[in-house]
């Protein structure tokens, strides 16, 4: 489990940091133009990819529940760096992560008041799946506004990467 793990949480890194080369090919205006899709614009879509990044950590770590808006994080620039220190500190618990730390039950509270409880092997699955769900839409917006996109799908990380797991 300890190495799939580390696998899937290795794409999903691959991934959003490829999506963010992606995201740089697409001017200003159409980085912050609103859109009827999802969750709105680039813009927005980037920083809810963030703040669930920063919410998952914070959960996991029984840290208080971090909040962050387009007004938090105004340009790329500013986006990218507070999202390279949320992805430090994920680097550095995945880094030491344990077969223990891995079924440790964490509990929380969802935003509508409902308390979860869930084994951190779960949480990891969820955060890679939520990463390739809004990846997705970002790169349907980014195409939409004639900017570059990736092949996304795990089989191309793999490829790539040559990435080896034992099962």
């Amino acid at each position: 489990m300890l190495d799939y793990i580390g696998m899937i949480t290795s794409y999903h890194r691959w991934a959003q940091r490829k999506l963010w080369q992606c995201v740089l090919t697409v001017s200003d205006e159409d980085f912050v133009r609103p859109v009827a899709y999802s969750l709105g614009s680039l813009h927005q879509q980037m920083v809810h990819m963030m703040w669930v990044e920063a919410l998952w950590y914070a959960r996991i770590h029984s840290l208080p529940r971090p909040s962050y808006t387009t007004d938090d994080v105004p340009t790329r620039d500013e986006l990218r760096t507070t999202w390279d220190a949320i992805e430090a500190q994920w680097l550095t618990y995945l880094e030491a992560l344990t077969p223990v730390e891995l079924s440790r039950m964490v509990t929380f509270m969802r935003g509508n008041g409902e308390q979860v409880t869930m084994p951190v092997w779960q949480i990891l699955t969820h955060l890679v799946n939520h990463g390739t769900d809004h990846r997705g839409q970002v790169l349907r917006l980014i195409h939409d506004a004639k900017g570059q996109t990736f092949e996304q799908d795990m089989f191309f990380y793999l490829q790539e990467t040559n990435a080896q797991t034992a099962i």
